[in-house]
Parts: structure tokens; C-alpha cells; sequence
């Protein structure tokens, strides 16, 4: 059986996870079924990919799990406060202990240099669509879909610095100029 990649964005995300629930006390399939999982805007609590976090069997149920992340994602922003008891998405920095993951099948990445969240870019003036609207962040997508390493992707930086404990995640670099009106 062929495996494909599974690609979860925002409330998906959050759907998942509550059907994930019932197969916590289910032992894992050999192989996963999907060979990548990517989570895009994710719309669940920051801490969910660890135990007893809602995502924390992702990676049971594909190779790698990719989590994709905008710092200027204005509705997960506005909706902490309003619908989450101030409990920050995942979908806006990750988790906030990446350092944690080293070793582990979970790759952060961090695509908010490339201008998604300001009212500067016009293809996504929110924030929340950067996943399909910026090109190089489509185009990174596309290459973890088709299982390229994660050092042979083009516009990406590694961020390890040892002095902090919180880094450990890909810098997605803007290439595509964002139009200032």
C-alpha cells in the first residue's frame, strides 16, 4: 500500500485531534499510514504535542509531522483571549518548547518572515492563509509532500542556537518581494 501525506489546516487540525482521542489506549500501526503529517495554522493549544496533548500520537500515524507556524497569524491571535482561556495557538509560534523535540519525528517550521499577517501583503493580509497564498511556503509544503530532506529544501534556514532553549525549528525565507502600497 502506497502511503500519502496527510495535511491538516487550522480547525482540521483541531478536529483531528478530538478524533485521535479514542485511539489513545490503541497501540500503533506498523508502518503509519501517512508518510508526512503537515499541520498548518494549527487552532489547538500550544502544549498539545506533548503527553497528554491531543497531538502528541501525530507522529504515530506518519514518518515525520511537520508543524507550520505564523507569528502574525491574526485570527489564531485574536481568538486565544476570546475562545481559549488566553491559552496560545499552535498555529502562531509552535510549541514553546522545541528544544524538547530534538531527535524526535516533529519539525517546526516558522514561515512568519515571509510577510503573511501585514497589512502590507495583499495575498494574505490576515495571516491564517500564508499555507496556500505565499509561494515559498506553498512550494515548501509541496516538497515535504514529496518526502524531499529537510536540508535539500530551498529557502530555508536552520535555527539551533545552543544559548536558547526554545529554538530547534526552519526559518522559511521570503524570496517574492511583498508590494508596500
Amino acid at each position: 500500500m502506497e502511503r500519502v501525506p496527510a495535511s491538516l489546516f487550522s480547525l482540521t487540525v483541531w478536529a483531528i485531534t478530538l478524533s485521535m482521542q479514542p485511539f489513545a489506549a490503541t497501540p500503533p500501526t506498523e508502518p503509519p499510514p501517512y508518510n508526512r503529517i503537515i499541520l498548518a495554522a494549527a487552532d489547538e493549544g500550544r502544549n498539545e504535542l506533548t503527553v497528554p496533548g491531543n497531538l502528541a500520537r501525530a507522529t504515530e500515524f506518519g514518518d515525520r509531522a511537520y508543524v507550520y507556524y505564523n507569528n502574525q497569524d491574526m485570527p489564531l491571535i485574536f481568538s486565544s483571549p476570546a475562545y481559549h482561556h488566553f491559552v496560545v495557538r499552535l498555529g502562531i509560534d509552535g510549541p514553546p518548547n522545541k528544544d524538547d523535540f530534538k531527535g524526535s519525528r516533529f519539525t517546526f517550521m516558522n514561515a512568519s518572515v515571509a510577510g503573511a499577517g501585514t497589512t502590507q501583503d495583499p495575498k494574505d493580509s490576515e495571516g491564517h492563509q500564508y499555507y496556500r497564498m505565499i509561494p515559498e511556503i506553498r512550494d515548501d509544503i509541496c516538497a515535504v509532500m514529496r518526502a524531499m530532506p529537510d536540508g535539500a529544501i530551498p529557502n530555508r534556514i536552520y535555527r539551533d542556537d545552543p544559548k536558547y532553549g526554545w529554538e530547534n525549528y526552519w526559518l522559511i525565507e521570503a524570496i517574492t518581494p511583498v508590494p508596500i502600497a
